[in-house]
């Protein structure tokens, strides 16, 4: 991914995109703490994640 340096808005598509990255590699770490209680810190995550499921983002 290309860092943009404010030489073009992000798009709707750009987020959806970055979110999508995002949620996957928090998926990935919740794998190596399966034995540990949930963070307070992956609620944000789940939540962007019910948003852009339910098309809100």
């Amino acid at each position: 991914m290309e860092i943009l340096h404010g030489k073009k808005p992000i798009t709707k598509e750009d987020f959806i995109t970055m979110m999508a990255e995002v949620t996957e590699l928090k998926n990935l770490m919740m794998g190596y703490q399966n034995t540990k209680n949930k963070s307070n810190n992956s609620n944000i995550f789940d939540e962007v994640q019910q948003k852009n499921n339910e098309g809100k983002i």
